[in-house]
């Protein structure tokens, strides 16, 4: 049967239902009664179809959603998009870094071990920057070494993220590694001079900047944020060679 054949079919079936249902009556009824028909089903016409549409959306919309959400899921493993990076001393600094945004949400510092409950409030992986005794060690070292070791405790303790840790011989040379050596990290304005560069060069402490949350917090936090960046940026880089 052809869609011609078929339509006529339809129709014919619809008319037949209308004589049984209605008496044959819509052939007498006045010209003006029909057209108001006719106007009704032109308005229900797109309105069925808006119904429709309303629907498919609905159903893709659906379907995205659980797909996004299986990215999320099989990628969070790999590289967590929240990281929260601290720098454990006399005064240690923290930071909230996005890897997607490339965006610092929040900062701040606390003495010692004192960790506020602001920064345990952010879900993500937290990037602790682990002590390394070299040479002489000084009497400050022992004391960041239990700092650091009472930090880890608390994260693992308080929050529902893993903890790990990086030595700051390991944040500088995965730091000037990502700069290609236009930056050699070597101390705390080294990093930080490496840490604009790769965040778009001083706009990135603008009024709208990506960095913008650390003003105020001085050494302790750009610290924090180059702990965890460098754990990233080591992450990645695993991810590409493998």
């Amino acid at each position: 049967m052809s869609a011609a054949d078929d339509f006529v079919a339809q129709l014919r079936e619809r008319l037949e239902a209308g004589a049984r249902e209605y008496g044959d009556q819509s052939f007498v009824r006045p010209v003006s009664a029909i057209v108001a028909e006719l106007e009704q089903e032109l308005v229900d016409l797109p309105g069925w179809t808006y119904i429709l549409w309303c629907q498919a959306a609905r159903k893709l919309n659906m379907t995205v959603a659980r797909d996004a959400v299986r990215e999320v899921q099989s990628t969070a493993s790999e590289v967590p998009m929240m990281l929260i990076g601290f720098d454990p001393g006399m005064t240690s600094g923290w930071c909230a870094y996005d890897t997607e945004a490339r965006l610092v949400f929040a900062a701040g510092q606390f003495e010692t071990f004192a960790v506020p409950r602001e920064c345990l409030a952010f879900r993500g992986l937290c990037v602790v920057e682990r002590p390394e005794g070299y040479g002489v060690t000084r009497p400050q070292m022992v004391d960041c070494g239990y700092f650091t070791g009472r930090i880890v405790e608390i994260l693992r303790r308080d929050t529902d993220g893993d903890v790990v840790e990086l030595t700051r011989r390991e944040v500088k040379k995965i730091l000037t590694a990502a700069t290609q050596r236009d930056v050699v990290v070597t101390d705390d304005a080294s990093a930080w001079a490496a840490l604009k560069l790769l965040h778009g060069g001083e706009s990135s402490m603008a009024k709208d900047g990506c960095l913008r949350a650390l003003r105020g917090f001085g050494t302790h936090g750009r610290a924090a944020l180059a702990v965890a960046l460098a754990w990233h940026l080591s992450q990645a880089a695993a991810k590409v060679e493998t």
